[in-house]
């Protein structure tokens, strides 16, 4: 359970960080080939979070360079989470929004640090309703 808010809450921070960096020009995403924006994003120190991928076939040990997937090489889906976000989120009200989900991450991590690992573990990701939550 905590790795799944620890993942969720590297998602939100980096999400607010790319918007305030779109907001204020320090990024720009248009006009631009894809190639140079993922290489300026990753300069920038955003987190690379890939989609979750199943092995290949059985037996696979899900090592990135068995999976095609080379450790230097920047891959379009690691920043999608990123380059998805729609135009009518790229302003200020859905900054001030991402800064608040954040918030609420981060306390939901810090007190899920604080337990033990016993209470921690759960055989199922937690079900988080995303009738609020506009990520």
């Amino acid at each position: 359970m905590l790795e799944f808010f620890e993942k969720k809450l590297k998602q939100v921070d980096n999400r607010a960080r790319f918007l305030s960096c779109v907001l204020s020009g320090d990024i720009k995403i248009i006009p631009r080939k894809q190639k140079e924006l993922l290489q300026e994003i990753a300069e920038k120190g955003f987190d690379p979070l890939p989609k979750e991928v199943l092995p290949a076939a059985v037996g696979a040990t899900g090592d990135s360079e068995e999976n095609g997937r080379s450790s230097d090489v920047l891959h379009a889906s690691d920043y999608e989470y990123l380059t998805s976000m729609t135009i009518s989120t790229l302003n200020e009200g859905y900054l001030e929004h991402l800064l608040v989900l954040k918030k609420r991450f981060e306390t939901k991590v810090g007190l899920l640090r604080r337990t033990t690992p016993e209470c921690r573990k759960s055989e199922k990701e937690p079900t988080v309703s995303t009738d609020n939550l506009i990520l």
